[in-house]
């Protein structure tokens, strides 16, 4: 039997952890013991329905290892979900092997399920669709759409500037979508091309998303608008509200580390608290249905404690500090 669902008022700052002060109503998940599928779906306003729950999901792309620890020794998955993590990318590299890379996202799959996080099943091989790999990708939605620790299955990564066709997307979302009607299908463009090139790849997914890093020296180099402050965030926004349009939500990929401040001859520079508060906000308020943060995992960014951890704990622990 399921237990019941609870409707919660939390500080944002304590559902992030990293990231905010501010008060946000949400209807949280009490997941069941049941092994049963996470069922994920979108209301028509736009709002995540989990299991039934009004949820606004946070995650990050990507997550400590599955079997991380904190620096003091506790469970990783379990420290992102107690302050209010809902998901997480889980996917790996696309040199990976492939039953390599299977072995290893479903142990992300298992682990989630055991904490109470969800994945966005991501599987480069597959994730781009056609007659080369259709079968597979059958295969694999057969296999793990029924997993309690599933949540969003994630198409190819930035396909519009990789110049990935749309076929092959439409093609990923089309055939998920006949075996698993419970589970969104997600994908991130880069900020890059046009409103109308995005908009190209409308009907490829469920969940729409853009990520944008805007701290670094100089300042905006990840931005190719004219903007180079860190309010492009919402321009942003604004630009997967028009992409979306009424009827699909959009998630905004925010910044921990990424190349461009790791990357030989760059400088390393993390966004404050208040910048990642301002990041969060400008968000959340332009109309985004939910947040990941982004590079956490990136080793450059990490001093010897964390590379050892795999996962940059002390950026994570800094902000949450800073919250009141």
């Amino acid at each position: 039997m399921r237990k019941p669902i609870s409707l919660v008022l939390l500080p944002l700052c304590d559902m992030i952890h990293p990231m905010m002060n501010f008060w946000l109503a949400v209807r949280l998940l009490v997941l069941p013991s049941s092994l049963l599928a996470a069922d994920v779906r979108i209301g028509p306003d736009k709002v995540f329905l989990i299991d039934g729950a009004r949820t606004f999901p946070i995650g990050f792309t990507t997550a400590p290892p599955p079997d991380g620890k904190t620096p003091d020794g506790r469970d990783g998955y379990a420290e992102l979900k107690q302050f209010g993590a809902v998901f997480h990318r889980c996917g790996v590299p696309p040199q990976t092997p492939m039953p390599e890379a299977l072995r290893r996202i479903e142990h992300m799959l298992d682990r989630s399920a055991a904490t109470g996080l969800l994945c966005a099943f991501y599987l480069p091989h597959i994730a781009a669709t056609d007659d080369n790999n259709e079968n597979e990708l059958r295969r694999v939605v057969g296999k793990y759409r029924r997993h309690r620790g599933l949540g969003y299955w994630k198409g190819a990564d930035e396909p519009q500037w990789g110049k990935v066709p749309v076929e092959k997307i439409q093609r990923f979302h089309d055939v998920v979508k006949s075996f698993d009607a419970s589970h969104p299908v997600w994908i991130t463009q880069a900020p890059r091309g046009t409103i109308e090139s995005l908009k190209a790849y409308d009907s490829a997914y469920d969940v729409g998303a853009i990520d944008i890093y805007p701290i670094g020296y100089p300042p905006g180099a990840h931005s190719h608008l004219p903007n180079k402050n860190i309010s492009v965030v919402g321009d942003y926004a604004q630009w997967m509200r028009e992409i979306s349009g009424p009827a699909k939500p959009f998630w905004m990929i925010l910044q921990i580390c990424w190349s461009g401040v790791t990357n030989p001859g760059k400088t390393l520079r993390f966004p404050t608290f208040p910048e990642e508060r301002y990041m969060t906000y400008q968000s959340i308020i332009l109309g985004a249905r939910g947040l990941m943060y982004f590079g956490g995992n990136v080793t450059a960014g990490m001093n010897d404690r964390d590379k050892a951890l795999g996962w940059n704990w002390t950026y994570y622990s800094r902000v949450h500090e800073a919250c009141p």
